[in-house]
């Protein structure tokens, strides 16, 4: 007795389970999938939220600290008041003085005011490159954004499972084809 004997009354049922055991498994992958990127997303929410506020605080304390100094500096009217401006502005200890022939001139140290005028133009320098690396942290961010909605946008669960269908029925075909050939030439 041959083995096709003992298969072929219950080929329909092995064949539908293997089908049902197909679907299960696309069925499967596709849930745990979602259920990683579930939690991938809220993850990540949960970082943009802290990182929002983490800037929204930042913003305040720097927008604070410029209303100080712009109002110190506004409030300085008379020569005097802004010639004692001038230490609390400078990182450097200038050493202000007012020329006694001219009160709205000031004398200070030259190698402080150039290591000042050093520092301003390094900060100079690298606040344009910073405010260009946003630019393009945020062209990065768009781009990243458009590849989740492509991402979100991918064939469901009958769509895949039809396409994968035709490929195992195209192989199965390939493999009758094989078989009856194999067989036609053992004959």
């Amino acid at each position: 007795m041959s083995l096709w004997l003992l298969i072929r009354p219950h080929i329909f049922w092995i064949v539908l389970g293997g089908v049902g055991l197909f679907f299960f498994h696309s069925w499967l992958a596709e849930h745990d999938a979602r259920l990683r990127a579930e939690v991938g997303v809220k993850d990540a929410q949960t970082q943009i939220d802290t990182l929002k506020q983490q800037i929204g605080t930042r913003q305040a304390q720097t927008e604070k600290q410029v209303q100080v100094v712009v109002k110190e500096v506004q409030a300085a009217k008379t020569p005097e008041q802004q010639i004692a401006e001038i230490p609390k502005l400078a990182t450097q200890d200038l050493k202000p003085e007012a020329l006694p022939d001219a009160p709205s001139a000031v004398k200070v140290e030259l190698a402080p005011l150039l290591s000042q005028l050093e520092q301003c133009k390094v900060d100079a320098i690298n606040l344009g490159s910073c405010q260009q690396e946003v630019a393009d942290h945020l062209a990065i961010e768009a781009q990243q954004d458009k590849q989740v909605d492509l991402l979100k946008h991918r064939p469901g669960f009958w769509a895949r499972a039809f396409s994968d269908s035709k490929k195992i029925l195209l192989g199965g075909a390939i493999g009758v084809g094989v078989a009856i050939a194999v067989r036609e030439m053992n004959h």
